[in-house]
């Protein structure tokens, strides 16, 4: 008697007793947390109304009714080792779309202290744009530097998340605190139905569905949220917390192994009102759903798997100044269109010459300045203006601009090579020079 009453105070009931399973799933991230190591694989498909569709009735007023669906998925599989006092963690991950032809792959790994993150084929995506594949390294304080890469729109909402919470901590980390409180109201107040059992990897499993109380699925849901955002009280939750309460539970199922009573596999459905996803109430919208399909299951517990990490990486810092020399190149190629919309209006490059080469105090009037321009031409001299004031943005100021009536010539520093310069020229020459641009021309 003195034995059973112990195992029920530390919950570790023997193998051949049935262990309530709301036991079972409260106690799953506790357990998985104090193992060696464990492996995890998680799917997330997320479907809609197809882009097409959407796009046609915001246009023409009229909800989407066609059956055609565009769908995302992302992968994740993982070993989560919690040797040698740290954890380490090495994730795999595949990206596929409806509206891609290729899936993107990629892995992430942590050794503790630094990720690593391989860089993949982005061609399909970004085109000419697209980094060299490798892998990328940073450490926890570093993340910053990405973020500052990102076009502002992306950088407000990225920047308002705790990226490290996102991508080092394991599922055990993220059931605690105030999820925890709010996990546990979720299981204790769900109603639990016995299915038929299933082997999962070859594990005898009990199968178990879960009809959730929808006050305690939405602050579960919050909870979670609350992870990932920096500011409490900023525009990324305000929408978030409108997204999840507006969630459906369209199914929740659970299998936990007989043997060890540890959550094996976890399989949930939910329901997104389409309205709420894009943020536009309107009858264009109607009453069209996005669907949200989840499961994870955990595995191979207390294995001697190792995580490997990578012998070379590119660091952080060098792999952003790559990524500002592509953001330079795509000003100084964008010029060319700004340049000729400004012929087009005036007749020519602009009344007088910029023979001085300065790209912040141009000669009124040439290429290159706001000023002494005719006013049919308002909208030319302001696409160059804006070009103009994104790349110096890029450069602290630092760039060459000559031009005459009929010819034109821009260089800019690259950040990787300070020593080098990206030229434009109006006879379609784009090249990099290792001279200062002194004329209207690259060659």
């Amino acid at each position: 008697i003195q034995e059973v009453t112990t195992y029920i105070q530390s919950l570790k009931i023997p193998s051949f007793v049935k262990k309530d399973p709301k036991l079972s799933i409260i106690g799953t991230p506790e357990l998985l947390s104090q193992m060696s190591s464990y492996k995890t694989s998680t799917t997330i498909n997320i479907s809609s109304p197809s882009f097409s569709s959407i796009s046609a009735g915001l246009m023409n007023g009229v909800a989407p009714t066609s059956a055609e669906k565009d769908s995302v998925s992302l992968a994740i599989s993982g070993l989560i080792n919690h040797g040698d006092q740290k954890s380490l963690h090495d994730y795999s991950a595949v990206f596929k779309s409806s509206i891609l032809k290729n899936e993107i792959s990629s892995d992430l790994k942590y050794d503790g202290t630094n990720y690593f993150v391989k860089v993949p084929n982005l061609t399909e995506l970004l085109q000419d744009n697209a980094p060299a594949e490798g892998v990328v390294s940073f450490s926890t304080g570093q993340t910053d530097l990405m973020l500052d890469e990102l076009p502002l729109k992306w950088k407000e909402r990225v920047g308002d998340s705790n990226l490290y919470k996102i991508v080092a901590r394991g599922l055990p980390d993220y059931v605690s605190g105030i999820v925890a409180s709010s996990f546990k109201d979720f299981i204790l107040n769900s109603d639990i139905t016995s299915k038929d059992g299933e082997d999962i990897g070859g594990v005898p499993t009990y199968h178990y569905s879960l009809n959730a109380d929808r006050s305690s699925t939405k602050k579960l849901l919050s909870a979670i949220s609350s992870i990932f955002i920096s500011d409490p009280v900023s525009e990324s939750q305000k929408t978030l917390d409108e997204v999840v309460g507006s969630v459906s539970t369209d199914s929740i199922e659970v299998w936990i192994g007989k043997d060890d009573n540890i959550v094996r596999k976890f399989k949930a459905s939910f329901s997104v009102p389409l309205s709420k996803v894009v943020g536009l109430d309107d009858k264009s919208i109607g009453d069209n759903i996005v669907r949200v399909d989840l499961q994870t299951s955990f595995s191979d517990f207390n294995t001697t798997d190792t995580v490997k990490m990578p012998q070379t990486a590119i660091n952080i810092q060098d792999f952003t100044k790559v990524i500002r020399d592509m953001k330079i190149k795509n000003r100084v190629y964008s010029f060319a269109d700004s340049a000729r919309m400004l012929r087009n209006a005036e007749g020519s490059y602009g009344k007088k010459s910029n023979t001085n080469g300065s790209c912040v105090a141009p000669v009124s009037g040439s290429l290159f300045s706001p000023l002494g321009h005719t006013k049919g031409a308002s909208v030319a001299v302001s696409s160059v203006a804006i070009v103009m004031t994104n790349a110096l943005a890029l450069t602290n100021n630092t760039g060459s601009c000559y031009s005459t009536a009929k010819d034109w010539a821009v260089a800019f520093p690259l950040v990787s090579e300070p020593t080098t310069l990206f030229c434009s020229d109006s006879k379609g020459t784009s090249k990099v020079i290792t001279s200062p641009l002194t004329k209207t021309s690259c060659e």
